[in-house]
């Protein structure tokens, strides 16, 4: 891949450069604060080209101070300037781009005669923010350059976490021919929650969160985000979910045979079981007659054939499914124990999913059967068992220790082993992790680990990303998040150059920055804060004495960042100021809470949490007036998205009695 010289004399760093280039090789955008190109679309361009078109316009004018004019092609002038063709163009096809002949989101860049082309496959009328178009190579051509060569860097939705070099001369020059598309098929996370919380607004999320207005705003800004770092689903993604939910309430009466046998020789729930798992009951894996069933009757003979099993670890215990596991470990690692008891079923489950394939794909030879690898088939299979690409399973750990970045490096290795066996068995895998989970807003986060992985996951024949889910607790993670943004459009990307990215953003501050992550990254690899799932434990793994020397470390950051003229640098470390304030507040309120019984008002998998505002009057004025504070922290705070309000108001409203907290008296 060659690469272009850009020629900036940089005003936020002190650094300067005095390499000019020419010829035709050469793009001429901006020199002195007077524009030196134009922007040319086709007279009748797709919504993804008018839109690149606007992104390229916008980004060059905070580079260099100076707006590009934008044409369509008939209205060209006759003018010595370098022209920035942008789409499927009458020039781009003369020149020989054919967009018939480009894949899905693979795009053209291309220097000619000291004109740039920038060109992918179109739709006339996709949204150009619309994570499933897959015609959107014109944009991620736009946003390459605009990264590559302008050096943009989106670090946080709004305006203010985009950094754009100051530049007073902007020139392009190599001669530049390639053509790129995505490196992963699909690149995603799960956001849903901000999703449906723009859709239908929910008052259980306003008392604690967002205003119908702030949420609505952050939606648009966060798809925008997610649009400029290139996420989406270049290819369908395969359909998995825990297909086999509530199967046990239409079957189970007629068909017990097909679930699993109980350590009491009964089929179905076992006796004790919970609401939960009264409506999620393991199959029986190993009868043929499901298998049939499933094959002949329950799929439709479309592409994806899912083989989720339910969301509880228990498992048939009947003799052939028992026969049908593979190899038991003698001597497993403590930290993963879980996944291997009572037993681990991964070869089972591997048999099941090869069976069921092997009838299917007589029926339907481009068939894909989805699953998870998950639970206690999670680890690989120590058995002899060969799979198929046409195999596809989404690895998610989901264990103790080691479901959560950062860990112990001999947990990282175990889980590494287990990535490795599973690729040595011919599957098509791709990485859908939990670790964001965990942390809720506190200053939790692991950027080399947990990045290395993704990388090691790339080598090792990952397809894609499914992660579960986007919380975006920006000024509390915010390099953890970008690091695995700018890792799923490029997963070979070195770890140290993507937080040196993140960190320059802070200009003259970017050291103390960096130092008051690494603090953060420190403590969450040596204390137990970081697998802290829920709210309510938010004091006891961030208690007030760690904050202090964070407060410190962003105090140096804000002197160092003014001393630049330019306000920005500044504005984010306030940002930060924020988040840690945010943080402080969270664990505040949380350290007036009781844990004793008061209600069955919130459970998860039918396991009840039941903190609850102590019943001491001078207390739980205490924890109202704490909620009070956070809550008004949040809303005067939530055109900057320092948080994921939508994440901690759901964790918080299922965990705390909050409704207790708002009335007037606790009894």
């Amino acid at each position: 891949m060659k690469f272009l010289i850009i020629v900036l004399f940089s005003t936020f760093a002190g650094i300067t450069c005095d390499v000019f280039a020419s010829g035709e090789n050469q793009v001429n955008l901006a020199r002195n604060g007077k524009p030196l190109a134009i922007v040319v679309i086709a007279d009748h361009p797709s919504l993804t080209a008018s839109y690149a078109a606007e992104e390229f316009v916008a980004h060059i004018e905070l580079a260099a101070g100076t707006k590009l004019e934008l044409f369509k092609e008939s209205e060209l002038p006759k003018a010595d300037s370098s022209r920035i063709f942008i789409g499927d163009t009458a020039a781009s096809r003369r020149l020989g781009i054919d967009t018939a002949a480009l894949k899905p989101d693979e795009f053209v860049l291309r220097i000619s005669h000291g004109d740039l082309y920038v060109v992918g496959k179109e739709t006339p009328d996709a949204n150009p923010t619309d994570e499933h178009n897959n015609h959107r190579g014109t944009l991620f051509g736009v946003y390459e350059t605009l990264e590559r060569f302008v050096g943009v860097r989106w670090l946080w939705p709004s305006t203010l976490g985009t950094f754009v070099p100051r530049t007073d001369n902007l020139v392009i020059a190599d001669p530049l021919d390639e053509q790129q598309q995505p490196r992963l098929r699909f690149r995603a996370f799960h956001w849903n929650q901000v999703k449906m919380a723009a859709r239908k607004y929910s008052k259980k999320t306003e008392r604690l969160a967002f205003t119908e207005a702030g949420i609505k705003n952050y939606h648009r800004d966060l798809l925008v985000y997610l649009s400029r770092h290139r996420l989406g689903f270049t290819e369908k993604k395969p359909s998995t979910r825990h297909e086999f939910s509530y199967w046990w309430k239409k079957h189970g009466q007629e068909h017990p045979e097909w679930f699993m046998l109980n350590e009491n020789g009964k089929r179905g729930p076992k006796e004790d079981a919970n609401p939960w798992q009264l409506s999620h009951v393991p199959m029986c894996v190993s009868n043929p007659e499901l298998h049939r069933y499933i094959v002949d009757k329950h799929w439709d003979g479309g592409d994806d054939l899912r083989l989720g099993e339910v969301d509880v670890r228990a498992f048939c215990q009947c003799e052939k499914c028992l026969a049908w596991d593979g190899p038991q470990p003698e001597n497993p690692p403590d930290f993963a124990k879980v996944d291997y008891t009572p037993r681990l079923v991964s070869d089972r489950y591997a048999r099941f999913w090869k069976t069921i394939y092997d009838m299917a794909v007589k029926r339907n030879p481009n068939v894909k059967v989805t699953t998870f690898l998950y639970w206690n088939y999670m680890p690989a299979p120590l058995g002899n068992i060969e799979l198929h690409p046409g195999i596809y399973g989404e690895f998610v750990p989901w264990s103790g220790r080691t479901a959560y970045f950062p860990m112990r490096k001999e947990e990282e290795q175990w889980l590494r082993e287990q990535w490795l066996g599973w690729e040595r068995k011919n599957i098509s895998i791709a990485y859908r992790p939990n670790y964001f989970h965990g942390g809720y807003v506190m200053p939790h986060l692991s950027t080399w680990q947990a990045g290395e992985f993704l990388r090691f996951a790339y080598k090792h024949g990952m397809v894609g990303t499914s992660f579960d889910s986007l919380f975006g607790h920006w000024a509390a993670k915010g390099p953890m998040l970008y690091m695995h943004m700018r890792l799923f459009w490029n997963p070979e990307l070195e770890i140290a150059a993507i937080r040196q990215e993140y960190f320059s953003a802070f200009g003259p501050a970017a050291v103390q920055v960096e130092r008051y992550f690494d603090y953060w990254e420190d403590y969450s690899q040596d204390c137990f804060g970081g697998r802290m799932y829920n709210p309510v434990s938010a004091h006891l793994c961030y208690p007030e004495k760690v904050f202090l020397p964070a407060d410190k470390l962003l105090q140096d950051a804000l002197e160092a960042a003014q001393t630049s003229p330019l306000p920005e640098f500044a504005a984010r470390v306030e940002f930060l100021r924020a988040g840690l304030e945010h943080a402080k507040l969270a664990a505040k309120f949380t350290s007036f809470l009781d844990y004793g019984p008061l209600g069955e008002f919130g459970s998860v998998h039918g396991v009840k949490y039941e903190p609850v505002p102590v019943k001491n009057r001078q207390r739980f004025e205490q924890c109202r007036q704490a909620l009070r504070e956070l809550v008004a922290f949040r809303k005067a705070h939530e055109h900057q998205y320092i948080a994921d309000y939508i994440d901690a108001a759901a964790r918080e409203n299922r965990r705390i009695d909050i409704d207790t907290l708002l009335k007037d008296d606790p009894q």
